[in-house]
């Protein structure tokens, strides 16, 4: 008897201590989820469903998964997408982040920084990275390339190679490469293609996101 009510406490603790773990280690919600997106160990991500850090997100052929993370910074990944929560420190008010880092994949998405420190953020692409100032943006992997679209703000990209370029003014987008090069900050209508591109390039870009 002593043994099965010693079983039965370890188990309750076991179950709690992964709870608490569990609230503590939360960034952020699905605020909606559209088609399928899993998480972690494939878990389906629904409406509501927590995140984490370390989290992989990755969204179906026609996934569409909005986010809000606890800074107020919220996400949204369209279809096909693979983003990485890489590293998400908490300041010790806990409600801002220390460090903000996200791994991307395939796929789009749209980022809007929140109410933590703009030199927290720092976002990893294919081809290069991303330090953002206040800022949203759609951004699109395709065929070995990372496309960028400004929405507001400031963002400033770097290939791998050393090559940066900033980009200031709403709708100016670049194209970068595996290469390392990257395009001039440009604007549809001056630029490789035409607004009408856009929907296959900046996925995003036309839905009505906010």
């Amino acid at each position: 008897m002593r043994l099965i009510l010693t079983a039965l406490l370890t188990v309750q603790f076991s179950v709690l201590i992964s709870s608490l773990t569990l609230a503590q280690t939360a960034i952020g919600t699905a605020v909606s989820v559209d088609d399928t997106i899993t998480g972690k160990n494939d878990r389906v991500i629904r409406s509501q469903s927590s995140i984490s850090s370390n989290e992989r997100i990755r969204a179906n052929a026609s996934g569409l998964g909005h986010f809000k993370f606890n800074d107020g910074t919220k996400l949204v990944v369209g279809p096909g997408t693979n983003i990485v929560l890489d590293e998400l420190v908490y300041n010790p008010n806990g409600s801002t982040f220390k460090k903000f880092v996200l791994k991307t994949g395939a796929g789009a998405t749209r980022f809007i920084s929140g109410n933590s420190n703009s030199t927290a953020y720092e976002i990893v692409t294919p081809v290069g990275t991303l330090g953002i100032r206040g800022t949203a943006f759609d951004m699109q992997h395709l065929k070995g390339r990372t496309y960028l679209i400004l929405v507001s703000g400031r963002v400033e990209f770097c290939s791998f190679t050393g090559d940066c370029k900033t980009i200031r003014r709403k709708c100016d987008f670049i194209v970068a490469d595996r290469n390392g090069k990257i395009s001039k900050p440009k604007q549809p209508k001056d630029g490789i293609f035409k607004k009408v591109d856009l929907v296959q390039y900046f996925h995003l870009f036309l839905i009505n996101l906010k």
